[in-house]
Formats: C-alpha cells, sequence, structure tokens
C-alpha cells in the first residue's frame, strides 16, 4: 500500500479493510507500547495491553469519527491501561498510584502537564486549558509537540 493521508487510512479502516489495519498497526504499535509502557511500568502488561487496544480499535472501527487515528488509539490505550491499573474514579476525580510513571513521558513540563490533565485525568481541552491558564489553541500546540517529543522517543 502506498503512502496514503490518515484521513483516508481513517476512511478505509471504518470500512474494514485489512491492509488498513494493518498500516496503522505498523505506524502506531510502538508510540501506543511505549504510552502504554509508561503508564503501566509492566513490559508483559504493557503487550497485554497493547494487544487488546488494537483488538478493541478493530471492534470499534466504526466508531472511529475523528481522522486522527493517534488520539483514537491513545484514548482506547488510556481506558484499556486505566482499568488495568483497577482505577478507581469517583465523580472524575481519580485514585491510582503509579502516576509517576506516566507524568515522566516528556521534558517540558507543561506539555507534560497538558497530557497529564488530558490523557490521565480525563478532562476535557477547555478544563485542562482553564487548569493550565492557557488557550484551547495553546494547549493542542502543547499537546502536539509533547506527542511528537513521545513518537522520537519510541522510535528510538
Amino acid at each position: 500500500m502506498e503512502k496514503i493521508s490518515d484521513k483516508a487510512v481513517a476512511a478505509l479502516l471504518r470500512s474494514g479493510d485489512k491492509d488498513a489495519f494493518e498500516l496503522v498497526f505498523d505506524k502506531y504499535a510502538p508510540a501506543i507500547f511505549g504510552f502504554i509502557n509508561r503508564m503501566l511500568a509492566d513490559k508483559e502488561a504493557s503487550e497485554l495491553i497493547l494487544q487488546k487496544t488494537f483488538f478493541s480499535a478493530w471492534e470499534k472501527k466504526e466508531t472511529l469519527k475523528t481522522e486522527s487515528i493517534f488520539a483514537w488509539l491513545i484514548q482506547i490505550a488510556r481506558n484499556l491501561s486505566l482499568n488495568h491499573l483497577g482505577v478507581l474514579v469517583n465523580n472524575k476525580k481519580t485514585k491510582i498510584h503509579n502516576a509517576d510513571s506516566f507524568v515522566d513521558i516528556g521534558k517540558e513540563e507543561k506539555n507534560r502537564s497538558a497530557l497529564y490533565l488530558l490523557y490521565y485525568k480525563g478532562l476535557t481541552l477547555n478544563e485542562a486549558a482553564n487548569e493550565l491558564g492557557t488557550t484551547i489553541k495553546i494547549l493542542k500546540t502543547m499537546i502536539r509537540t509533547e506527542l511528537k517529543q513521545l513518537r522520537g522517543v519510541t522510535s528510538e
């Protein structure tokens, strides 16, 4: 399969194209594994959650409403990882004992905080922007920057 845009791959994936799914796995599995492993700090459990993430993604492929396949996969991986850790959620307040391994995924403190608030605490963009005292546009830039750094770390 020649190089095509994520938007086109997302459309193919939604329609059940197995080649598109293989392309998605090859492209994103290393970064998703790195994300999961930072949360769990357990290689075997991370490999299991990675498999569950992609199995779940295939089962839910029709629900992919965004062209950001990576963000969709991160959300699935995050939820499965938190379930694996036995997270207790009560009124959007999360209690977890392995937070330090997740927070240390990037280089800039504010960018790490953005990812932490969105992916770990489950805040909305608006809530996270308010908490960090910034705009949603700047928050999105911070997230993109940190995710690029994370992808670089996982591809080394």
